[in-house]
């Protein structure tokens, strides 16, 4: 039974994530279709209004710890996730912009409930938790890499806003899907309801889970940037070479993820993410150095992209082994909320950097994560080494 919980829960959270990760290249297609000016600007603004507003997250996690059954409050997001696209393809070029953004900020709004919200909801108990947390990160990697590749097949050979309808018909399948997974209560062993500020300081006083979620930031900030600045670098050769190294980022992610899922990682959270984030910023600067040669920069992506799930893998873990039961769900939504809206941010950043030139953005963004490792390692290290993982909780009650 609790396997079939982990399939059910793969094939719910691919369909949703896919309509989370889609969506963006979707509206840029369709507002390419249907607005007349400038528009960018106007698949910029609406953009902004689906990503930014998972900085939301830190507000709607208290309500994982509050709820009698998490699976209707994550269900209930992504339905409403869903309406928010469909509704948002509808009224884009048709209706003013200032109440063209209402659709998708509120499906923004409910982007860390698909997240971290629906990662809390990951059965356990089948074999080694690192395998399902694995499984989980493999979602991610599945999402990006397919729901682009949906968008464009529709985009091609139906239309653009038939491709978004599509995702949201995804993301309304997955929701449901969501509420047939194992019963997951609150698991709260307090009186008093989950509050945000009991979130925020449990964040901030395990050591362990703060030196993850402040690595976790970084990463998605500077990948984040140097995804379009190595698309934009690929793009001066071709559109084909631009296409080549997203594929390439993606397709590392999911190799290292199927890898994750048969050999789960060993690794402490906090020191193991210490690591793979230096990793991480070598690799950004081995980017910048074959930035001129696309089938280069494609492999240097693909390595980024299979070194970003183990990344993944070992935040998502630590959210759930350091968190006590009652906490755990909404650690996951603060974390994953305020993890988008850092991608955003590096997105934004990387924008306004261009006219630096690509390859030394990308030595910038190897410099900054690098450093950020180094700057944590010492105290992470002298905490923790190599070992097998905690079951979760057990970590977060042990003695300090």
């Amino acid at each position: 039974m609790r396997r079939r919980g982990v399939v059910l829960f793969l094939g719910s959270a691919v369909l949703v994530r896919s309509m989370d990760a889609g969506a963006g290249v979707g509206l840029v297609l369709l507002c390419t279709d249907r607005v007349s000016h400038d528009p960018v600007r106007v698949a910029g603004l609406l953009a902004a209004a689906l990503t930014a507003l998972h900085v939301t997250g830190p507000l709607s996690a208290p309500l994982l710890g509050r709820v009698r059954d998490r699976r209707w409050v994550v269900s209930m997001a992504g339905l409403v996730a869903s309406a928010g696209v469909a509704l948002g393809t509808v009224v884009v070029g048709s209706w003013p912009m200032a109440a063209a953004v209402v659709p998708w900020a509120v499906a923004g709004a409910c982007g860390p409930m698909l997240t971290g919200g629906l990662s809390s909801l990951l059965p356990s108990g089948v074999g080694d938790g690192r395998r399902s947390r694995a499984l989980d990160a493999l979602t991610y990697g599945a999402s990006a890499t397919v729901a682009p590749a949906l968008v464009a097949l529709l985009a091609t050979t139906w239309s653009s806003a038939a491709a978004l309808w599509a995702l949201a018909g995804c993301g309304a399948l997955g929701s449901a899907g969501v509420l047939v997974l194992p019963r997951a209560p609150a698991a709260s062993s307090e009186e008093q309801p989950v509050t945000s500020r009991q979130v925020a300081a449990h964040l901030w006083r395990e050591p362990r889970l703060r030196t993850v979620v402040a690595l976790t930031w970084v990463g998605a900030l500077t990948v984040s940037a140097a995804l379009l600045t190595g698309t934009a670098l690929a793009r001066r050769q071709g559109s084909a070479e631009a296409g080549w190294v997203v594929s390439a980022f993606g397709l590392g992610g999911l190799a290292a993820g199927l890898g994750l899922a048969v050999r789960p990682l060993r690794a402490r959270p906090d020191a193991g993410m210490v690591l793979v984030t230096g990793v991480l910023g070598a690799v950004l600067a081995g980017c910048a150095v074959v930035g001129a040669d696309a089938p280069f920069l494609a492999a240097g992506f693909g390595a980024l992209g299979g070194v970003l799930a183990v990344h993944t893998l070992l935040s998502l873990s630590a959210r759930g082994e350091l968190s006590p039961p009652h906490l755990a769900g909404p650690v996951f939504v603060a974390v994953g909320g305020a993890k988008v809206a850092f991608s955003s941010a590096g997105t934004a950043l990387a924008g306004f950097a261009a006219a630096w030139g690509g390859q030394r953005v990308l030595a910038g963004l190897g410099v900054v994560t690098v450093l950020s490792a180094l700057g944590i390692a010492p105290g992470a290290l002298r905490r923790a080494g190599f070992s097998r993982p905690a079951r979760p909780g057990a970590v977060a009650r042990a003695p300090r």
